[in-house]
């Protein structure tokens, strides 16, 4: 057997260990009465690694916690070209397990391949052949309050070289669509994968100021991202980086998912904090007022405990 195999078994047999470590753990955690959680974040799965997979063990405790919980990703969920085989080899034994529960968001790498046909196949029955990437979905459960809650999530795609994002947009067209038809339900969170704003390599992206406008006075209340392979949070932002009374999103980046770490280049304005020397996942408590979030290293302690009202 060549060295690649064997690596390549020895990865599959560490999944497995984890798999059942993880199971191990979580059956015994008693469902929290239906409470409506999310967790996961993004830049995720590598071969040659398995942080990843330590990542996932902490997403399968939490949605062992909640029949309603749901995990999300931010994009890059695999390395390096988003192809359906390394969907295979080193996506589906950690992150895949819980794919059914999953709402995914296309990075970067993911369009390597063609048309990010690989993630389109890895999450089939979710998307067409040739459609858009960008979708929305109610979630619904009991809130930390204990009281029925319902958040809208909103999934965009911000590979805008690729699908465009700008003022007039077909996406531009449909958030500002969808966020009036559901107008009504209170609270909204929005996850893609390139951050507007960041204090790790990639910086901020500002193709994405036009969707951030939209999203702003659509009334979104979060933003999670990812592509920085750091975790950063900044309070409620305008699109051109601004504090303004009664304007401005929230966000997080969470692009922890296990690939690798970048470092913070420099500290942007308004960052409130930031880590890049933990792998983690974030984890969202809802309620129909607002939300709890924190981080969960894959060694120690939640950190960044963080409350937030919905608009």
């Amino acid at each position: 057997m060549s060295e690649a195999g064997r690596r390549r078994r020895q990865r599959l047999g560490a999944s497995l260990v984890l798999l059942v470590g993880g199971l191990a753990h979580a059956a015994p955690a008693a469902i929290e009465g239906g409470a409506l959680i999310l967790v996961g974040a993004g830049d995720i799965a590598d071969c040659s690694s398995n942080d990843d997979e330590k990542t996932a063990v902490l997403v399968e405790r939490e949605l062992a916690r909640s029949d309603k919980a749901r995990a999300f990703t931010l994009g890059d969920n695999v390395y390096p070209d988003g192809a359906l085989a390394e969907f295979y080899r080193c996506y589906e034994p950690n992150w895949g397990r819980f794919k059914s529960r999953t709402l995914p968001v296309v990075g970067n790498h993911e369009y390597r391949t063609k048309n990010a046909a690989g993630f389109r196949g890895t999450f089939a029955g979710r998307f067409t052949a040739d459609g858009p990437l960008w979708y929305s979905v109610d979630v619904d459960g009991l809130g930390s309050d204990g009281k029925p809650a319902r958040w809208h999530v909103v999934v965009l795609d911000s590979n805008c070289d690729k699908v465009g994002c700008g003022t007039g947009s077909p996406q531009h067209s449909w958030l500002k669509a969808d966020l009036k038809k559901h107008a009504d339900t209170k609270c909204t969170v929005a996850l893609f994968h390139h951050p507007r704003f960041s204090s790790g390599p990639h910086g901020d992206a500002t193709t994405m100021t036009a969707l951030w406008t939209a999203l702003d006075q659509g009334g979104v209340d979060l933003v999670l991202s990812g592509h920085d392979h750091d975790y950063e949070r900044f309070p409620a932002l305008d699109s051109e980086g601004t504090v303004v009374a009664g304007h401005g999103i929230p966000s997080i980046i969470v692009g922890t998912g296990g690939k690798s770490q970048y470092p913070i280049i420099s500290t942007r304005n308004h960052s409130i904090v930031h880590n890049n020397d933990d792998f983690g996942v974030l984890k969202l408590l809802l309620s129909n007022e607002g939300w709890k979030s924190c981080f969960l290293p894959v060694n120690g302690p939640e950190r960044d405990v963080d409350v937030g009202s919905c608009r």
